[in-house]
């Protein structure tokens, strides 16, 4: 089930976005929704050698002081949030997470963790690459699943036709699980299956799949591309478009960093490129 949504949001432009498709994500599964506010503090500039205890003491005025309207600043933006977004039912709260980039990520996984989804922009898009990181490290050590917002992307009424990228392995065994409320609401499903060098013949058990799906009330049916037409991801991207689907569910196989795909550069791809909404799961 999915009964507690995160939305991050940041004091930017892309917030409406996201919290437009985390309210209908709540709204169609009763669920509550929880904004987190995310933020960097003020770099620390590096000592000259020599500088002394009252440089030392002078440098630390200011930067506790820059450090503190920083943070006046943030509270203002998030009650600003709180005020935008209070015609939500859903909406309960919005909490704030403010430190140094490292800090940031461990807070925000902390509280990946205790919810069900997090919502998201799609990560490696020109202009918006200042949360990569942050996405990258919920992804990968969060253990939750996240719906990842193309930006300016405005969100259907209800997610009706979901694709799956389909890739025999554990990454997307556990998508298709944290994606099921989705997957059964939906009017149909289509696992879309592409050949890969390594792999001609991936279609092995995309049948028991399909069986797998029915038994718990999803409409599955399964469709191979042709792996000669071009670059898997944007396959994916041209077939879902094809099929009119809401979502794109995937894997993300990945070695401790989003950059070290294991295979390829086919998630990256859909992540950087699609301008249809991706549920994707570590």
């Amino acid at each position: 089930m999915i009964k507690d949504i995160l939305v991050h949001l940041d004091g930017g432009a892309e917030d409406e976005t996201r919290v437009a498709h985390a309210r209908m994500l709540a709204e169609a599964n009763g669920a509550r929704l929880v904004g987190v506010l995310t933020a960097l503090l003020p770099a620390f500039r590096v000592l000259a050698d020599g500088v002394g205890d009252e440089g030392a003491r002078h440098y630390d005025a200011d930067a506790r002081a820059r450090c503190e309207t920083h943070m006046a600043r943030l509270e203002a933006i998030r009650l600003e949030l709180c005020r935008r977004f209070a015609n939500s039912a859903a909406m309960r709260e919005v909490l704030r997470i403010d430190g140094f980039p490292e800090t940031v990520c461990a807070q925000l996984v902390r509280e990946v963790r205790r919810a069900d989804l997090l919502v998201a922009t799609c990560p490696y898009r020109a202009g918006h690459r200042r949360w990569d990181g942050l996405v990258e490290a919920a992804m990968l050590e969060g253990g939750r699943p996240l719906y990842l917002v193309p930006p300016g992307r405005p969100p259907a009424d209800r997610i009706r036709s979901v694709v799956v990228a389909w890739k025999d392995g554990r990454e997307l065994a556990r998508a298709v699980g944290d994606a099921m409320p989705l997957l059964a609401d939906a009017a149909g499903a289509t696992l879309v299956c592409v050949p890969e060098p390594e792999n001609p013949d991936p279609s092995d058990g995309l049948d028991a799949w399909a069986e797998h799906l029915r038994w718990h009330g999803v409409r599955a049916s399964c469709r191979m591309l042709d792996g000669d037409a071009g670059p898997v991801g944007r396959l994916m991207i041209e077939e879902a478009h094809r099929l009119g689907a809401d979502l794109i569910v995937l894997g993300a196989y990945g070695h401790s960093r989003l950059r070290e795909w294991l295979v390829g550069g086919t998630t990256r791809d859909l992540l950087r490129l699609s301008d249809i909404p991706l549920l994707v799961a570590h």
